[in-house]
């Protein structure tokens, strides 16, 4: 709808260039993946928009509901919790996405642990070697992919002593 009324000002105007280049320039940011705000508004300074055409354009952005770091935690979260990551390495991504300390602590929630175990334990799984060798170096090695992706220490843990002690039984 925006775009639509831009090309119309724009065609009105005997080709002139759209006076707010910022704001199209944030429609196609937005229109490739969702961004938060901070996210946005760092693209459009490395662009070199002025800070009145940023603040413009976020403006219309969110009265439009084009931008939204709330849905964007949502959506964000869905699609990492997806991917298999934890709620540590879940809440340093939103971070450095520029989404704020409080933003995450009032809009995300976090998996309760039994759930977090169950995914830890099919990643685990995931890891195991075919040959159902369960030795130090396995066991190191799913500890530290279960901790890259971003499930508690203690977790981690839990999963290879779990795993350890059923070594003999075929996953």
């Amino acid at each position: 709808m925006i775009m639509r009324q831009l090309k119309e000002n724009k065609s009105k105007e005997n080709k002139e260039p759209v006076k707010n280049k910022a704001l199209l320039y944030a429609l196609r940011v937005i229109g490739i993946r969702m961004h938060s705000e901070a996210e946005l508004t760092k693209k459009m300074v490395l662009k070199k928009h002025t800070s009145a055409d940023i603040k413009e354009t976020l403006d219309v952005l969110k009265k439009n509901r084009l931008i939204n770091d709330v849905r964007f935690i949502e959506v964000y979260v869905e699609e990492l919790r997806d991917k298999g990551v934890g709620n540590l390495q879940i809440v340093n991504k939103l971070k450095q996405r520029g989404i704020t300390t409080t933003q995450i602590e009032e809009n995300f929630e976090p998996e309760n642990s039994t759930s977090q175990m169950e995914r830890a334990m099919e990643l685990a799984q995931s890891r195991m070697p075919s040959n159902g060798e369960f030795d130090n170096k396995v066991k190191n090695r799913i500890y530290n992919f279960l901790a890259r992706k971003g499930f508690d220490f203690e977790i981690c843990r839990t999963i290879v002593e779990k795993m350890d002690s059923n070594s003999s039984i075929d996953w």
